[in-house]
């Protein structure tokens, strides 16, 4: 048995709660998987994992012992990056997910010039409306946009924020009663981002004074793109991050409402695992992500 091999394969499929999906993470067959945990339970002479019809859970032994070999597997990586501080090039895969709409409009633009700038790192994107887990995923970055962080358990670093445009079709414009304040918006069709609205205030701040408005959704999705075409078919007001829809602001396929007003930025995060080490590569793209999303 290749112990290190075998430490690396438990932890595996300890985050990702399958063989299978152990496997094709780490580039290694189910019945290779499989060998490796029976020759490790062999060898510390106790259960590890537990295989249930549900996945594959750790035995109380087994996440004690995955509490200690994730660690010492880190400190390798760790070494490893820190033997190679010295070289020139950046090297390796970069896993990072992020939102389908945000990685559209605000970090696929700007990723030529990281590759121009790092040649030998790979980049491997995830672009779902679903939020993806870091660990179970094996993603070194997770890229949202939120007003409001939720999840403790990992490190955030502020890396942007865009502004918000209230906005809507011209043609729901012209058949619809004439919006002079955000209280207004109460009495119009809105298009609301998210399945849980149902406490939802956009607060609204124009010369000292601050407003709310309970939101009511007449349309609503998880994506924003899709929320962009409801309002440009004419569906209802809609807010949506400026960037999102700049170029239909342009076009006159949208026109913005409430322009004195100002509302709470979206702002955008770099998210990562807990640790004591930071991998080069995760350092480096976030700090350009940082510099590349000051223009917004």
């Amino acid at each position: 048995m290749d112990r290190f091999t075998a430490l690396k394969v438990f932890c595996a499929v300890i985050e990702a709660r399958s063989f299978t999906k152990a496997g094709n993470n780490i580039g290694l067959s189910r019945p290779a998987i499989s060998k490796n945990i029976r020759e490790l339970e062999a060898h510390v002479g106790v259960t590890l994992v537990n295989r249930t019809t549900r996945g594959v859970m750790p035995s109380e032994a087994g996440s004690r012992y995955y509490q200690i070999v994730s660690e010492l597997l880190w400190r390798h990586e760790q070494a490893d990056e820190v033997a190679s501080q010295s070289g020139a090039e950046l090297r390796g895969t970069l896993r990072v997910t992020m939102p389908v709409t945000l990685g559209l409009h605000l970090i696929l633009p700007v990723l030529p010039q990281f590759n121009e700038e790092n040649p030998e790192c790979s980049l491997d994107l995830c672009l779902s409306e679903e939020k993806q887990q870091l660990v179970e995923g094996n993603f070194d970055v997770a890229v949202r946009a939120s007003q409001r962080l939720e999840d403790s358990t990992l490190m955030s670093r502020c890396i942007g924020s865009v502004t918000y445009a209230i906005c809507a079709a011209p043609s729901y414009v012209q058949k619809s009663q004439s919006l002079k304040s955000p209280k207004d918006l109460e009495d119009h069709q809105l298009v609301v981002h998210g399945a849980n609205i149902g406490d939802q205030k956009w607060r609204f701040s124009a010369q000292g004074e601050s407003c709310y408005v309970s939101v009511r959704a007449q349309h609503k999705s998880n994506c924003s793109e899709a929320i962009k075409s409801l309002t440009v078919a004419g569906m209802g007001i809609a807010r949506i991050p400026r960037p999102y829809v700049s170029r239909e602001l342009a076009e006159g396929r949208l026109v913005e409402l409430l322009s004195d007003w100002t509302m709470e930025p979206l702002t955008i995060y770099a998210m990562y695992p807990q640790s004591n080490f930071l991998p080069r590569r995760t350092r480096l793209f976030i700090d350009f992500m940082s510099r590349a999303l000051k223009v917004y």
